[in-house]
C-alpha cells in the first residue's frame, strides 16, 4: 500500500512539473500609453508608446486607433497627426483585448509650416554682396507654428563691407516687416514680401524682394 501511494505521489509531481513547463503563453494583463501631448497643432505629429505588462508577456504588440480619423490619424507605430480642429481619442489595444486610451486636443487655431525663402531682384547687383535674412531676429529656419494672432516680425539687409560706397558703387539697403497672423493663414499658409531699394552703380537704384512662403506642413508645397 505505501509502496503505491509512493508511486502515486511521484506521478503527481511530475504530472505537475511537466504541466508548468508546458503552460500557455503569458497574456497582456496591462497597457499603458506614454509620451502623449495632451494637444497638437495641425500637421504636428508626435509618436506615442504603449508599455505593456508583464514584461515577459508572449506577444507585446498594440495596435493603434483614433476615434476620429478626420481630427487625429494615428498609423501602425503610434505616430499621432492633427488633421483638424476638435478632439479625439487614442487607443492602443494588445493582442489579449486589453487596451489603453488618450484623449488628445488638436487645437484648430494654430498648423505647423514649411517655410522657405526666396529673393528676386529688377537688376544685377552684381557680386560681392552679404545677404543678412532674419525671421524673428533669428536665421530663418525651417519649420515654424503659425497661430492665430502670432507676430511674425521680418528683416532684410544687404552690405557690401568690402567695399566704402563712393558715386560709383553701392549702397545697401535694409527693410523690415511684421505681419500678424489671421485663420485663413492658418488654414492655406501665406506668404510675406519685404521689399527693399539698393542704389547700386552711378545713382541706379534696384528693386529688391525677400519672399516668405508659408506652406502647409500638411499639404503639397
Amino acid at each position: 500500500m505505501k509502496k503505491a501511494i509512493a508511486i502515486l505521489l511521484a506521478l503527481a509531481v511530475a504530472l505537475s512539473l511537466a504541466a508548468c513547463g508546458s503552460g500557455a503563453p503569458k497574456q497582456v494583463k496591462k497597457v499603458r500609453i506614454t509620451g502623449a501631448k495632451r494637444s497638437v497643432v495641425l500637421g504636428e505629429s508626435v509618436a506615442l508608446s504603449a508599455d505593456v505588462s508583464p514584461d515577459d508577456a508572449a506577444d507585446k504588440t498594440v495596435a493603434w486607433s483614433s476615434s476620429d480619423g478626420s481630427v487625429l490619424k494615428v498609423d501602425g507605430e503610434g505616430v499621432v497627426t492633427g488633421i483638424s480642429g476638435g478632439t479625439a481619442t487614442v487607443t492602443a489595444t494588445a493582442a489579449s483585448g486589453v487596451s489603453a486610451s488618450k484623449e488628445i486636443k488638436v487645437d484648430g487655431t494654430a498648423r505647423k509650416m514649411d517655410m522657405r525663402v526666396e529673393t528676386r531682384s529688377d537688376m544685377d547687383i552684381g557680386d560681392g554682396w552679404v545677404e543678412t535674412i532674419k525671421l524673428n531676429r533669428r536665421p530663418p529656419e525651417e519649420t515654424y507654428v503659425a497661430a492665430l494672432d502670432y507676430l511674425f516680425e521680418f528683416y532684410v539687409k544687404y552690405t557690401k563691407p568690402d567695399e566704402e560706397p563712393d558715386g560709383d558703387t553701392a549702397y545697401g539697403g535694409t527693410a523690415r516687416g511684421m505681419y500678424r497672423v489671421q485663420q485663413e493663414d492658418v488654414d492655406n499658409g501665406f506668404t510675406i514680401t519685404v521689399d527693399l531699394h539698393m542704389k547700386v552703380s552711378k545713382g541706379k537704384y534696384a528693386h529688391h524682394s525677400v519672399d516668405f512662403i508659408f506652406t502647409p506642413a500638411d499639404s503639397e508645397p
